[in-house]
């Protein structure tokens, strides 16, 4: 059976009815065209995006991805992260200029990210499946880089 595409404001909508706050975004990379991404804000206030890609406005995936701090070895927390076969990834960001893993203000910078493929299950249902899979790994990995926070 063939995915069928949805588009940003389908998704958008979907997020909403499911108690978001979602914004479209795009960012012009030139030469490879316009970037869409959404923003996410959880009722907890949590900031997630949404990054759609270059081949709108029809779309049959996405990845949903947060930026998390450590005052931990960043490369050991990843590591750790992968060895536990989890559906998202985490990797360390790194400072352009240095090289160097970004530190800031005593903390480390990880991106936690998953794809999630379109499959045949209506837009509604593909959303919610896919946001509570990404709600459990990110709990997970709060769990394991805060492990004193209930």
């Amino acid at each position: 059976m063939f995915e069928t595409p949805f588009t940003a404001n389908a998704l958008i909508e979907c997020l909403k009815d499911l108690g978001y706050e979602a914004a479209l975004k795009n960012h012009n990379f030139e030469p490879m065209g316009i970037c869409e991404y959404i923003t996410i804000t959880t009722a907890e206030e949590l900031e997630w995006s949404i990054y759609l890609g270059f081949t709108g406005p029809y779309f049959l995936e996405f990845e949903i991805f947060s930026f998390l701090c450590t005052s931990e070895d960043p490369h050991l927390e990843a590591q750790k992260w992968q060895m536990k076969g989890h559906l998202s990834h985490v990797t360390v960001q790194y400072d352009v200029e240095t090289g160097n893993p970004s530190y800031i203000n005593g903390f480390f910078t990880l991106m936690q990210s998953m794809k999630c493929d379109r499959d045949t299950l209506p837009l509604a249902s593909f959303v919610e499946n896919s946001l509570l899979r990404w709600e459990y790994e990110f709990d997970e990995l709060i769990a394991q880089l805060c492990p004193e926070i209930p």
